[in-house]
């Protein structure tokens, strides 16, 4: 769940990212759906990252602080 990310866009949320990983899914009310970089993030939210194992861990970690 992305609580701390809640209001950006998915661009905002990549800038902020490592390099390696990008927003490859949000699930919202139970539905999935690829991401638009104007897509604003709500509660709720579930994000799927993809790229190198580290990076993911790594925007794990920063959507949960």
């Amino acid at each position: 769940e992305v609580t701390a990310n809640v209001g950006k866009t998915v661009r905002e949320l990549s800038a902020e990212l490592p390099e390696e990983v990008y927003v490859g899914l949000i699930v919202r009310d139970d539905e999935s759906r690829v991401p638009h970089a104007d897509d604003v993030l709500q509660a709720g939210d579930h994000v799927t990252f993809i790229g190198r194992k580290e990076a993911v861990r790594a925007a794990i970690d920063y959507c949960r602080e």
